[in-house]
């Protein structure tokens, strides 16, 4: 039985608070969108028959880079019908094609089992009390050779930390665990560990306070906080080798492949 430490009205209500109108990813000027695109195309070729699926995509940037970057197949997953309509919107604003299906992941049937080669998301297995219902379930859904992406924010770090001074409500849905942890649960899911880091050293951008700093000054202290990452993102251009700390570091990662399939 999950045990989902969000629901599904929080969710709701992130999405329409979302004013932005990016649809995607900008790895000139994010640090977030640099680090993982540099990764992403260091693991991944260009390759037309590949299905790539995102768990808990609602207002997906991801999607469209997928489908433009690498030209996949790419479908995406949600149960936020506003999340659902921003994703569909971002992969029209990119003229690419996907689909989104507007439903609980755990609710999707046996037709998809074994359906996709690659199964990412972006901030969601935190979002649960047991991280390995969502990694079965992605288990089920991969086909025999199949690779997992998963990032999420750094809750055993600062910032975190940080985010339970600023909100402790947004704080209480995150589950804690470090990357180690991160990656003993795809372990323990039969999944073969590839590629483990952690992410955004520094970086104030993962935190969440559009409920507490609202408007004008919302904007503000999210340009505030862009200018600040731009100095570390230049030298991040220059030296591939950049601090990973799990005090400081704001986000992880952990890429895996498929092995001991059922």
């Amino acid at each position: 039985m999950k045990k989902e430490l969000s629901e599904k009205f929080f969710w709701e209500n992130f999405y329409k608070k979302r004013k932005d109108v990016k649809y995607f990813p900008n790895p000139r000027k994010c640090r977030n969108h640099f680090e993982l695109d540099r990764i992403f195309k260091n693991f991944l070729k260009p390759n037309p028959s590949i299905k790539l699926l995102e768990l808990g995509a609602g207002g997906s940037i991801w999607l469209p880079y997928f489908a433009k970057t690498f030209g996949f197949n790419v479908y995406g997953i949600d149960y936020s019908a506003k999340g659902c309509d921003m994703a569909k919107r971002n992969l029209d604003l990119a003229r690419v094609k996907g689909t989104i299906i507007c439903k609980d992941f755990f609710q999707l049937d046996k037709d998809w089992n074994e359906y996709f080669d690659i199964i990412v998301s972006f901030g969601v297995i935190e979002h649960f009390e047991d991280p390995l219902e969502i990694l079965n379930l992605i288990k089920r859904l991969l086909n025999k050779k199949g690779l997992i992406i998963t990032v999420v924010p750094n809750t055993a770090g600062l910032i975190m930390k940080i985010q339970k001074l600023i909100d402790e409500q947004v704080y209480r849905i995150h589950k804690i665990f470090n990357l180690d942890q991160l990656s003993d649960f795809h372990k323990q899911a039969g999944f073969e560990v590839i590629f483990q880091k952690y992410l955004q050293f520094a970086d104030l951008s993962v935190l969440n306070y559009q409920n507490v700093i609202k408007g004008r000054l919302f904007k503000i202290v999210a340009r505030c906080i862009t200018v600040l990452n731009l100095p570390i993102l230049y030298f991040q251009r220059i030296f591939p080798f950049f601090p990973q700390s799990q005090m400081f570091c704001s986000s992880m990662i952990v890429i895996a492949k498929n092995i001991n399939h059922i």
